[in-house]
């Protein structure tokens, strides 16, 4: 197990939630506040993807999270000092290290507006 001195940054977990709008019964998403999770970020280079026909920029980057909680794929982590929210693109967990690997794209409002 790495030591404290590893994990300097704290991300809040953000669990998603599934809700029916009582108007149309549409289910509605949203991402209350779970908690605190000690980890470290190592951002990766910038990437162009195309969405909505326009290339778009993307931040890409690497979380790892101490210990193994029970994040899953559809859940997103707010880094607490920036306030920045990640959208998590792939999870692994590394037992050995006894840490949480998580594959993060930075959460972009327009990508996901009509979802």
């Amino acid at each position: 197990m790495r030591d404290a001195g590893h994990y300097p940054e704290v991300f809040v977990w953000m669990v998603r939630t599934l809700t029916k709008n009582i108007t149309n019964g549409q289910d509605v998403e949203t991402f209350p506040d779970s908690s605190a999770l000690w980890g470290s970020i190592e951002l990766g280079t910038g990437t162009e993807g195309v969405e909505y026909g326009t290339p778009q920029a993307q931040s890409n980057a690497t979380v790892r999270l101490r210990q193994w909680p029970a994040i899953k794929n559809v859940d997103r982590i707010r880094h607490k000092r920036t306030g920045l929210v990640y959208v998590i693109t792939g999870r692994q967990t590394d037992y050995r290290a006894n840490e949480t690997v998580l594959q993060v794209t930075l959460y972009d409002d327009l990508e996901l507006i009509d979802q």
